[in-house]
């Protein structure tokens, strides 16, 4: 319509045309109304002076009309005179509009006759209080477009099926009395209603409020108005309506309820057309296997259709994180209009992938990962994860993990587990306590000290995963764990160089709520997890610093004393709280994501069990990576602007305290906060996660970092 209504406005000698007359107005291009009916609707007439305002007076005033779509004005000048031509584009139906403005303001135009009486005749209703609203008054003229008013309010009260007027003269030919003859609707003798799988009869009736001894009210029974129609949309029941509806003159009601049923579900995938290639039948096929769908559809086939429900589907398969758009459509069968063919067409994400990576940092030095992952294992919606990583320090680890977070045929049973080995080499030099004097030797600080690692390092590890979704946003699991831990250094004493070696089994429990949109990329939403963690440490050959005070030690090999000991065999506890939030800010093109993470470990806790912040994904700006904290508390709150399909662009504030980040020369904890800017760009293989983070410390000038990974940071 914009585009339709277009004005060309030819200001060109503006300054000629300035105290002008208009001698001619040519108005063209009609074909159902007459040149008069313009040219009465214009501002102005010939002999006016025409100014630069003229042509903009010209276009709103036809526009207000409501008979016209486009209009142009050409001016132009002769001499002293200006011609104007208008050029009109009229509404499809203008001729009709236009008669039924005539009809109305005749109708409107006031009578000689004063209105001396108004009644009604066919019912007993009072119907006074209409009167008053259509205008209509004792001792006024007398308008026939009142009386159309109120034969309007009559019908709308539902209580008629017809109303005539009759107006009746006085003797003296000075006044009418106004007759309104309406046709009551019959009361009601009986109500039957039928049809229904919903609703008993009893029900329906009750709820139509149509009631046996009563006036029948049409406005129950019509489509937009009925109480019952209503009730069935109030709770979702949008497909229903009536089959038959007859009404006796006798006053019975016999009402047929049409339900419209779910005769089919289909799923569909979102086929992309190929320049210069055929389609092949591979296109259109959906990885995801039909029981992760249905197990995902609130609505049957064979159920009436509810609108809430569907949506409810809808909403639940997108929360998958599965798919990165869903569309549906609804026809009904050609042969049986109450059959309804619900169709849900899906766009998978790419959940395969092969992520390599390659990245420097102080502890690792130059090392590269591999990983390979699905999130939807074999259509499965189970995930399934290989990861290998190796640097040139001799670090290296393997990782494979397994997850269903629904087993088939099962009531929101989950199941999962992950097997891992690491290998790690600390060197001497990049020990805290030899950075404090890196001018010491090194072989002799190597040769003193145990109570850090020094040299390799492996560890071990299992997890089984078992829970239950209690509903669709509540879970609980219980993790259980058994890992061995194996370390050495190269103290002097060779009895002291064993630095960790135990064998810990654990059992942690999960209670997570969540309700957001899209796992995957989450708009909105809550996610809460309280983790806690009971183990204990029943294989345990691990030494301790004594405090100065020399102690024997025997073993297998003979006797021994130093400052150090053995643990003992120790049961520990850690928990973490999780608090996740999600909402838009503008449609769906940004939003906000806050996080709140805080994690406490029992003293009696084994160092490879405790927090690790600064890790590309907490407190982003600090220059190394903070480990081995009991506890920790971290905020994060970032602004995600979705550009497109494949890019995001992200602002965020990180902040928080860890046990092991102190003010420099104190044992007091110091406070964290960094800002940064990142994006999240969407490939084949997975998001690719790129964040630089500047480091706000009080007094000091800001320290940027780096973070590269794969997917959002939560």
């Amino acid at each position: 319509m914009n585009k339709k209504i277009l004005m060309t406005l030819l200001a060109i000698t503006s300054i000629g045309l300035a105290n002008s007359k208009i001698t001619n107005i040519e108005v063209t291009n009609l074909s159902q109304l007459s040149e008069d009916v313009i040219k009465n609707a214009l501002p102005i007439k010939e002999g006016n002076e025409y100014t630069n305002k003229v042509s903009n007076d010209i276009y709103l005033s036809l526009l207000r009309t409501g008979l016209v779509q486009n209009v142009n004005i050409y001016p132009t000048k002769d001499g002293d005179n200006v011609n104007l031509k208008i050029v009109v584009d009229e509404l499809p139906n203008a001729k009709a509009i236009y008669e039924n403005k005539l009809e109305i303001e005749a109708l409107k135009e006031k009578t000689e006759y004063l209105v001396n009486k108004v009644y009604f005749t066919g019912t007993d209703q009072n119907l006074n209080a209409l009167v008053e609203k259509s205008g209509l008054k004792i001792g006024e003229y007398f308008s026939p477009y009142d009386a159309e008013v109120l034969k309007s309010l009559i019908m709308s009260t539902g209580y008629f099926g017809n109303v005539e007027l009759d107006v009746h003269r006085s003797a003296d030919d000075k006044s009418v009395d106004l007759e309104f003859k309406v046709v009551q609707n019959p009361v009601i003798k009986s109500v039957k209603i039928t049809g229904s799988k919903l609703m008993d009869e009893e029900t329906l009736i009750k709820v139509s409020r149509l009631k046996v001894g009563e006036i029948l009210n049409l406005q129950l029974l019509r489509q937009e108005t009925s109480p019952l129609l209503k009730a069935y949309a109030d709770n979702g029941y949008v497909w229903v309506g009536y089959k038959k509806l007859d009404i006796s003159n006798d006053g019975d009601i016999n009402i047929e309820i049409s339900e419209a049923k779910v005769s089919k579900i289909v799923y569909d995938k979102k086929g992309t057309v190929k320049d210069g290639e055929r389609i092949d039948s591979k296109d259109y096929k959906l990885k995801t296997n039909d029981f992760v769908l249905k197990r995902n559809t609130y609505i049957k086939e064979g159920d009436v259709l509810n609108q809430k429900a569907l949506e409810t589907t809808l909403a639940e398969l997108f929360r998958t994180g599965l798919f990165s758009n869903i569309n549906h459509e609804i026809t009904q069968d050609i042969n049986n209009p109450e059959n309804l063919i619900v169709r849900i067409v899906l766009t998978e994400r790419p959940t395969t992938a092969i992520n390599a990576n390659i990245s420097y940092s102080t502890e690792d030095s130059l090392s590269g990962s591999l990983k390979l992952s699905d999130s939807n294992f074999l259509g499965r919606e189970e995930s399934f994860d290989l990861t290998g990583e190796a640097g040139i320090k001799g670090n290296y680890s393997i990782s494979l993990g397994f997850k269903d977070p629904w087993i088939q045929n099962t009531s929101r049973i989950l199941a999962g587990g992950n097997i891992y080995f690491k290998k790690t080499t600390t060197r001497v030099k990049d020990l805290d306590e030899f950075k404090k004097d890196p001018n010491q030797d090194e072989a002799k600080f190597a040769e003193s000290i145990y109570n850090e690692p020094t040299d390799k390092q492996y560890v071990f590890g299992i997890n089984g995963q078992i829970g239950k979704g209690l509903t669709s946003d509540i879970y609980l699991t219980l993790t259980p764990r058994l890992i061995n831990v194996y370390s050495k250094n190269r103290a002097k004493e060779e009895k002291a160089r064993v630095y960790q070696d135990y064998t810990l089994a654990s059992i942690g429990g999960d209670l997570i709520y969540d309700t957001r949109d899209d796992r995957n990329t989450p708009k909105k939403g809550l996610y809460a997890d309280l983790y806690v963690e009971g183990g204990y440490i029943f294989r345990e050959k691990s030494l301790k610093l004594n405090k100065g005070r020399p102690i024997e030690i025997t073993d297998k090999d003979g006797k021994g004393t130093g400052e150090y000991e053995k643990y003992k065999p120790r049961a520990y506890a850690l928990t973490t709280l999780d608090l996740r939030a999600y909402h838009p800010v503008y449609k769906s093109s940004n939003s906000m994501a806050y996080r709140l993470l805080a994690t406490y470990a029992h003293d009696n806790t084994p160092v490879g069990q405790l927090a690790v912040v600064g890790d590309g994904i907490t407190l982003r700006g600090l220059p190394n990576s903070v480990s081995s904290n009991k506890y920790s508390v971290t905020f994060t709150a970032e602004n995600r602007t979705y550009f497109n399909d494949y890019l995001q662009g992200v602002l965020f504030y990180d902040a928080g305290i860890a046990e092991n980040i102190k003010i420099e020369g104190t044992n007091k904890l110091k406070f964290v906060n960094n800002i940064g800017l990142g994006a999240r760009i969407n490939t084949p293989i997975g998001v690719v996660r790129l964040d630089y983070a500047w480091n706000l410390e009080k007094g000091k000038k800001p320290t940027g970092k780096f973070n590269f990974g794969f997917g959002q940071t939560f």
